[in-house]
């Protein structure tokens, strides 16, 4: 029988260990890369990766802090609320920007702001603050603003919370989300939490509804009855909707504060009208009939306010007409606050088109700016419609054009097509599409 020598015995024994060393590096090497490779795919399907980063850096964490005004101790889902959070002080919006509503500003002035700001006042079982507040009514009169306005008077921290917010597909994550928005209001308050467009996320619940859905909304439910059978917060939930009989009927009951957020009246409206045409004269000029209805309507707005005051029920009586206001008024009957705002704008940039044209007619390098006048506005009221009628319109076009399951009762095609170029288009080429007003100039029109 054969043997090996000290020496090859030796070597033989020292590659089997390079062998084992190599093996076992190939192997931590592939472990580590495999490591890398899942945390880089897990971060890619993580919705909330990149917020949780920032969130969590010192820096981020220290803006916070100085934006909120004082040191907090959060969690990683509420550092994710706490980027929709936005102080009293950073609101432009006050309850005056408003133009009518005078029964819902009082209505939530006595109870919600007052709660707000004096909760030592309110310790008598029949004196239990509102926990839920529901603004409805159609789009673009005002709801997105009396929100705003609200926690602007109040001086709460204002949670904005839109539907993507509470969504997550990571099994567990909304419901901590929504856990979340509940300790952090508590942590901040007083505070409102704001959900626009509510009926999207509390919206009836059905049998067939997904599981993830139907927990989020019960979620939402029990932390709302848990957080205010608890304590006496000063928190409010605040939802905006023009679809309340969407709403889940429990939902509704949590709603103990109901305010229909209706069209805006004659006097409103002349308000309304008055206001932006007041902004527009501080930097453009206009026509003296507008300028004198603006100054007179604010002169009688002034001393019915005093009148008020003093207790003189007599009408106030005022030197200057409010005839152009009255007449704008009377035209725009159905019209919202965010349709008065395009109106406006349409008739301000005729105002500027008119003056470009009369300027490159005279040849002039320069544009002279002609005053905005009556005659504006009666030129974009002959092709303009209220965005209510116009979508109920587009509503009814469809509606024919689908027509009945059999073929039948299908309206002639000319009447169709003149119904949906009525309700897309005007004269001159200006239009109020569907919507627009909604997305583009809800949260910021009187």
């Amino acid at each position: 029988m054969q043997t090996l020598s000290a020496p090859a015995g030796d070597r033989q024994n020292q590659r089997l260990g390079r062998k084992i060393l190599a093996d076992v590096a190939a192997l931590g090497i592939s472990v580590a890369v495999s490591y890398a490779f899942a945390s880089w795919i897990w971060s890619k399907f993580d919705p909330h990766n990149e917020e949780k980063k920032q969130m969590q850096s010192a820096s981020r964490k220290r803006e916070v802090s100085r934006r909120l005004g004082r040191s907090l101790k959060t969690s990683t889902f509420e550092d994710i609320i706490l980027g929709y959070v936005v102080r009293a002080d950073h609101i432009s919006t006050t309850l005056d920007d408003l133009g009518g509503l005078e029964t819902v500003k009082a209505d939530l002035v006595n109870q919600v702001i007052l709660p707000l700001q004096h909760p030592e006042l309110y310790h008598s079982p029949l004196l239990r603050p509102n926990r839920g507040v529901l603004l409805y009514g159609e789009p673009g009169t005002g709801k997105t603003m009396l929100a705003k306005a609200l926690a602007k008077e109040s001086g709460a921290f204002f949670i904005n919370i839109r539907p993507s917010t509470l969504q997550s597909k990571w099994f567990g994550d909304s419901q901590r989300l929504v856990q979340a928005v509940f300790s952090l209001a508590f942590k901040l308050q007083p505070c409102i939490i704001f959900l626009d467009e509510v009926d999207a996320v509390l919206g009836r619940r059905h049998e067939t509804e997904h599981e993830a859905v139907l927990g989020l909304k019960n979620e939402f439910m029990q932390h709302w009855d848990g957080f205010f059978s608890e304590h006496f917060p000063q928190v409010v939930v605040l939802g905006a909707t023009n679809r309340p009989g969407q709403l889940d009927p429990a939902v509704m009951r949590r709603f103990t504060l109901q305010c229909d957020v209706g069209l805006p009246d004659s006097k409103a409206r002349q308000e309304i009208l008055s206001r932006l045409l007041r902004e527009h004269a501080a930097t453009m000029p206009v026509a003296d009939e507008l300028s004198e209805a603006i100054d007179a309507f604010q002169a009688r707005k002034c001393k019915a306010s005093s009148s008020s005051n003093a207790g003189d029920e007599s009408p106030p009586s005022t030197s200057g007409s409010t005839q152009a206001l009255e007449r704008l008024a009377g035209q725009t009957e159905d019209c919202t606050g965010s349709d008065l705002m395009t109106l406006c704008s349409q008739a301000a940039h005729l105002q500027l088109s008119a003056s470009s044209r009369a300027a490159e007619e005279a040849g002039a390098e320069e544009i002279e700016v002609q005053p905005l006048s009556m005659q504006h506005f009666e030129e974009v009221l002959r092709g303009f419609m209220p965005s209510l009628v116009n979508s109920q319109m587009h509503r009814q076009a469809q509606s024919d054009l689908r027509g009945s399951n059999n073929g039948g009762n299908l309206p002639h095609l000319a009447a169709v097509l003149a119904a949906l170029a009525a309700a897309s288009g005007g004269q001159n080429g200006f239009s109020n599409p569907v919507g627009a007003n909604d997305s583009n100039m809800g949260s910021n029109v009187i």
